[in-house]
């Protein structure tokens, strides 16, 4: 295991490897002397970033589709970066290093800086900025176009993994329900079905669905554990108002991603990029976000 920086007060603990794409590898809550995972622990050694417990996505969200895209006129081809997957997914930061520092007991600040290269074909910069408080996780965003010239397409979040016990309830404001294609990849905007119906608050051990984009998220989720009488609050700044969803019988996690555009944005046909979220930075233009985990042991 790289090497990692460790943040605790008297309620949280959570540990950050810069190395490893500045994931987080656990988040745990201190309730009466013990120590319960608030996300799913990394497995000790695992180097896989889809086995963390919160990986970062920049500069593009979700799969590219055919591994292609048109831009500024110029055909743009990309390469599959995950075994088994047959497209581009998630960008290039959740896989390459980052370089962190810690800036006081409970703060730290990771970058990463990318060069044109094969991998995405623009100059961009991202930081987070990891700050614990008494009872929450908070990352804050800022990304770049460090290019001289020329204006490039930008997309980011944050995936997590959630345990998944017994008698939990998932509640989340959402509007409709991205359907896809065979690939999984979002196509058109659609109403969504009872079975997955986030308002109305969802018992998890009867769902069963691979990841699900929704549209209209009011950028809060939140997860209520009978057993343990903890909830879990996953908050967000616009514009990480796209909400991806994945829950498996067979695991004992769920995961929750927070983007800021639906994935596939890059050739959408029919929407506009208030629907799509897609947005495009100017050489030095930044954009910026938040995502905070809040927990709350007071059930």
């Amino acid at each position: 295991m790289s090497n990692v920086i460790e943040l605790q007060n008297r309620n949280l603990s959570c540990v950050i490897a810069p190395e490893l794409g500045a994931a987080v590898l656990r988040l745990d809550i201190i309730k009466r002397g013990v120590s319960l995972p608030v996300l799913t622990p990394t497995p000790a050694g695992c180097l896989d970033p889809q086995q963390f417990a919160v990986y970062h996505i920049a500069p593009v969200g979700g799969a590219v589709r055919g591994n292609s895209f048109k831009w500024d006129g110029k055909p743009r081809t990309l390469e599959p970066n995950v075994t088994g997957l047959p497209f581009f997914t998630n960008g290039v930061a959740w896989q390459r290093p980052w370089v962190g520092k810690k800036d006081g007991k409970y703060s730290v600040t990771c970058t990463y800086m990318h060069k044109q290269a094969p991998g995405w074909p623009f100059d961009f910069s991202v930081r987070a900025v990891f700050d614990l408080e008494e009872d929450n996780l908070a990352i804050t965003y800022e990304l770049a176009n460090e290019s001289k010239q020329g204006i490039l397409p930008i997309g980011f979040g944050a995936s997590l993994r959630i345990p998944k016990p017994k008698n939990v309830l998932i509640s989340a404001g959402v509007s409709s329900l991205w359907q896809v294609d065979a690939n999984n990849i979002p196509t058109h905007m659609g109403e969504v079905p009872f079975h997955l119906d986030l308002k109305e608050g969802l018992q998890l051990n009867a769902i069963d669905t691979p990841e699900r984009w929704y549209n209209g998220w009011t950028g809060k989720a939140s997860l209520d554990y009978v057993e343990s009488k903890i909830s879990t609050t996953i908050k967000t700044q616009d514009p990480l108002r796209y909400l991806g969803f994945a829950c498996s019988k067979a695991d004992d996690f769920l995961r929750l991603t927070a983007l800021s555009h639906v994935p596939g944005m890059l050739d959408l046909k029919g929407y506009d990029e208030d629907e799509t979220g897609l947005r495009m930075l100017g050489p030095g233009e930044s954009i910026s976000s938040q995502i905070k985990i809040d927990v709350d042991a007071s059930l």
